[in-house]
């Protein structure tokens, strides 16, 4: 077995599902630690039975701990209502274990010395972290730990009738108390807080796709909103012509004539901002690559090495490498940081962009694989680069969870290119574009000016992807929000 399949659980969970694993786990480990200490004391200084008896509570104890810690954590994340069950079953066990053992050493059973105190607060302690994961207050926290060392140090004395024992437990519990509830708090409010930014990255994500869809929204609509007025007027005025004989048909006539005219002028109005929104400069599409990388919480280091002035044909191709290479990194990775490098070969003549992100899983390697073979957004890259003699690669490090994207244009291929978009000229001349926006028209140009961020080559702008492995939902975790605001 590979160890690549061993880590595999642990690869392919989202940063905050991790630290709540880990948050998780210390929580067990506290409890299970304090079960192996009380057991290990009990059982070398005490009687067989007596040890049998202290370990098999300690047991009991540490289960129900884990448990409650596990149900209070999933309260405070908002995904379940307060476990009030399991923590007052934790009160009463520790409760019953600090009275056993309490009598045992008052009995002779157990020794009165910090071994034996040790045996009796340890429970107490970890009985303390399970029930303030619960609180929110600090002074109800602080009230707690110290009631619970007043109450334990009172039955102490009654019990072993030793001043001294009542105050080394009451100490004992009080600092331990203290240290461990606070721990144990500040490790929740962490893991609410990590989950509460993870959403909020999502949301900046979301917001920053409905941002360009209303752009975009906003541009047709002034281009069309007039002349798609017009046209129904003229239409409706065209109709009633045609009733009222020769004269009016003429008429009717003139009017579609001018119909006609007015849809040729919006198709180019359209295609002029289809191309003007698909055509944006490599310097805009790297400052909205950083702003959108940045928005959604992941590290962005863009770096251009200075050389000679890049001709415009060039900027605009490397711009969409720009744009769909960051589309590809809110889209189909888990990714914290993105290096966005563009330097110019002078021997060679041609301009030379990587982009560099982590967080790639072995579902994502697979999806961008298929994406090489026969996805849209590369395969257009692809072909928008090869109008200038260009290519563009893809790489993934075994291993590393590294994905790059290789763009090479040669700077001279540019002025021979057919245009100076970033798609080939349409064979026709002017008439085959009308035909074009008559017809089916270019697949890319009718996905964009849709308004859906994932069609054609994408947007700077896209939908986050489905969330990782161990993601909690939105509406759990906004839950949580309301409850750490409304709790006591």
């Amino acid at each position: 077995m590979s160890p690549r399949v061993l880590t595999a659980w642990w690869a392919e969970r989202s940063d905050p599902a991790r630290i709540e694993l880990y948050t998780r786990c210390t929580f067990y480990f506290f409890a299970a630690i304090g079960s192996l200490a009380t057991s290990v004391i009990a059982l070398s200084e005490g009687s067989r039975p007596v040890g049998i008896l202290v370990t098999g509570l300690s047991l009991c104890h540490a289960a129900l701990v884990g448990f409650a810690c596990a149900q209070a954590l999933d309260w405070a994340l908002g995904t379940r209502p307060r476990p009030t069950r399991p923590l007052s079953a934790v009160a009463a066990v520790t409760g019953l274990h600090a009275v056993l053992v309490l009598s045992l050493i008052g009995a002779g059973a157990l020794p009165s010395d910090r071994a034996g105190v040790l045996t009796a607060t340890v429970p107490v302690v970890t009985g303390l972290m399970a029930l303030t994961v619960n609180l929110r207050q600090v002074h109800r926290i602080l009230t707690l730990c110290c009631g619970t060392a007043a109450v334990g140090g009172g039955l102490a004395l009654a019990v072993t009738q030793d001043p001294r024992l009542m105050v080394l437990f009451s100490w004992t519990v009080l600092t331990a108390g203290v240290s461990i509830a606070f721990t144990s708090r500040f490790s929740t409010w962490m893991l609410a807080v990590v989950w509460e930014l993870d959403v909020a990255r999502d949301t900046q994500a979301r917001l920053a796709v409905a941002e360009e869809r209303l752009r975009f929204s906003r541009d047709l609509h002034d281009v069309l909103g007039r002349n798609l007025s017009v046209v129904a007027l003229k239409s409706e005025l065209a109709v009633q012509l045609a009733q009222r004989g020769p004269e009016g048909q003429r008429a009717a006539l003139a009017q579609m004539t001018e119909v006609q005219e007015i849809a040729r002028d919006s198709q180019r109005e359209v295609r002029e901002v289809v191309r003007g929104y698909r055509t944006a400069g490599l310097e805009n599409e790297l400052a909205g690559a950083r702003g959108v990388l940045v928005s959604a919480g992941i590290d962005c280091e863009i770096s251009a090495e200075p050389g000679a002035e890049l001709p415009k044909p060039v900027q605009a191709a490397l711009g969409w490498v720009v744009r769909e290479g960051t589309t590809n990194v809110l889209r189909h990775a888990d990714a914290s940081n993105c290096a966005i490098r563009l330097r110019t070969d002078e021997e060679t003549r041609t301009a030379h962009l990587t982009i560099s992100n982590n967080g790639v899983t072995d579902g994502v390697r697979g999806r961008r694989d298929s994406d090489q073979g026969g996805g849209s957004g590369l395969a257009g890259l692809r072909e928008r680069l090869a109008v200038l003699g260009g290519s563009l690669r893809t790489e993934t490090q075994p291993g590393g969870g590294t994905f790059q994207l290789r763009a090479e244009v040669p700077l001279d291929g540019a002025a021979d290119a057919p245009g100076t978009g970033t798609r080939p000229r349409t064979p026709g001349g002017d008439d085959a574009g009308h035909r074009e926006m008559d017809g089916g028209g270019d697949p890319e140009d009718s996905a964009e000016a849709s308004g859906e961020p994932g069609a054609g080559s994408g947007g700077t702008a896209a939908e986050p992807a489905a969330p990782p492995v161990g993601r909690r939902p939105a509406e759990a975790r906004s839950g949580g929000t309301e409850r750490e605001s409304g709790a006591s």
